[in-house]
Formats: C-alpha cells, structure tokens, sequence
C-alpha cells in the first residue's frame, strides 16, 4: 500500500512539474510579440510622481515630500494625458529630486516603458540639462 501511495505521489509531482514546464513554454511565446515590438525615439514633457499613486489613480502628494518618497518604491513620468510611462534607467534619487517637478524627458519608448537618453527639468521658461545616458556611460567608462 505504502509503495502504491509512493508511485502515486510521483506521477503527480511529474504530472505537476510538466504543466508548469508547460505553462512557463505558454507565457514565454506570448511575451515574444511584446519584447520584439521597436523602440521609438520620443520626447515628452510631464512630472514625476509616484508609481503607486499614478497606478490606483489618487491625487499625489504636492508637500510632506519626504513622507510621500518613503512610502513609494518607483517614480514615473505623468503626462497631461494621464499616461505614464516607466523609466527604468534613471536612478530612483535623480528621480525623487524632481519630484513633482515639470520636466522634458526623451529616449527609447517600448510600450510603457521609455529608456531615457536626456532627462530635463523647467527652470523658469526654459529646460536645463540634468541628466545624460551618454555622459553617465563615459563617467562609468572612466572608473
């Protein structure tokens, strides 16, 4: 009896790694459309806020900043539209130090997620520079 049970136990633990070996082939080729689609090179003006805030649709914090960084783990760019876009190469500091701040962001869009080239904060009526991939990816060449 004891042998039966044990037989019986392995074929559904085989059984179960096989439809998880197959599930996994299933989820994998339905992510290839998504990961082959181009990149396009775009220019966006927003602000930055919160993802968590952005993602449940509530009004973000404009002051207790320090309380509102805390409670985030990501930042995203807002457009007027109330689209938002996942910026994933700009460390979360630069990005928590414009803060609901107005700025001009451009690089390589794939979806939702745009892989910044040059990020730009207003200052007054204009953009000022505070962030560029290429001089990042010089510094990192240099040490």
């Amino acid at each position: 009896m004891k042998r039966m049970m044990m037989i019986k136990t392995q074929i559904i633990t085989i059984t179960g790694y096989h439809y998880l070996i197959i599930a996994l082939s299933v989820s994998m080729s339905l992510m290839v459309p998504i990961t082959g689609m181009t990149a396009e090179l775009v220019t966006y003006e927003g602000t930055i806020q919160g993802l968590n805030c952005i993602h449940y649709q509530q009004k973000c914090p404009e002051e207790d900043l320090d309380m509102y960084i805390a409670l985030e783990h990501d930042f995203v760019l807002l457009l007027p539209d109330g689209r938002h876009f996942v910026l994933p190469n700009i460390d979360r500091g630069i990005k928590t130090r414009y803060l609901t701040k107005d700025v001009r962001i451009r690089g390589q869009q794939k979806g939702t997620t745009i892989w910044v080239e040059k990020l730009e904060a207003r200052e007054g009526q204009q953009y000022e520079l505070i962030w560029d991939l290429q001089e990042q990816q010089k510094i990192e060449e240099a040490h």
